[in-house]
């Protein structure tokens, strides 16, 4: 198992397309190991996604996947392998996703369309699937928006955060701290907008979320404007200029 994870490692480094036939061949071979032949699956669509080989290993693979954590495992390869190309990915797995019962998985075959089709929604997409707060699918979301522009990645970094259940786990916290910093490094004013909106909303995690994000930026200007943002949100009365009254 351990080689094998090596090997397949090394191709999806590599997209080594010729081995495709190869993998095919294993995948048949471990026809009764689920774990394996998903692992095998996974790893053909992340090299070509596009590929005949690794679209009816796909289906294939959907087509066996009767519970909600196989279906779960096979839309999480699918976000991965759209990172390099979404415009590849098996439009009958889209399908799929887009059809399933789970709203999750729902949710991300919508993205996955919108990636796929480029129609200008897939910010919005996005940023519905992280509203789950499912951790794998808002890391995925955080790692992809980083080569957008800052406008398009705005609503997704402020949904993971905004996501943020109040019984969130470690992981949970420490994605939308990395959202939370990421958005103050591009735009400072968006965040701090967005804290004053979670201190109103009274969202404890949201706003130790913006803390944490903003103390990783280590810039006095943005520690400012965190504070003048808290300042406000504690004190809502208002000079006859605009500015908030000490408190």
């Amino acid at each position: 198992e351990s080689a094998l994870e090596q090997l397949l490692l090394s191709l999806r480094r590599e997209r080594l397309e010729e081995s495709l036939g190869v993998l095919a061949r294993m995948r048949d071979l471990a026809a009764t190991d689920t774990g394996t032949r998903v692992t095998i699956t996974l790893a053909m669509l992340a090299i070509a996604p596009g590929s005949p080989e690794a679209q009816r290993a796909v289906l294939d693979e959907w087509r066996l996947s009767v519970d909600p954590g196989s279906r779960t495992r096979m839309m999480l390869g699918a976000l991965d392998a759209a990172s390099e190309n979404a415009t590849l990915m098996p439009e009958a797995l889209i399908d799929a996703l887009c059809a399933d019962e789970l709203p999750l998985l729902r949710d991300a075959g919508q993205a996955l369309l919108a990636l796929r089709i480029e129609c200008g929604s897939s910010a919005a997409a996005v940023a519905q699937l992280v509203t789950h707060g499912h951790a794998p699918c808002s890391r995925w979301a955080l790692r992809s928006v980083r080569s957008w522009p800052m406008e398009k990645a705005r609503p997704v970094r402020e949904a993971i955060i905004r996501s943020l259940p109040e019984n969130a786990d470690a992981e949970a916290r420490s994605i939308a701290a990395t959202a939370a910093s990421e958005l103050g490094r591009a735009e400072p004013e968006a965040l701090v907008e967005l804290l004053a909106e979670r201190v109103e909303a009274s969202h404890q995690q949201g706003i130790n979320a913006i803390l944490i994000g903003a103390l990783r930026i280590d810039d006095a200007a943005m520690a400012a404007r965190i504070s003048e943002a808290l300042r406000c949100a504690s004190a809502p009365s208002q000079t006859p200029s605009g500015d908030c009254m000490p408190v």
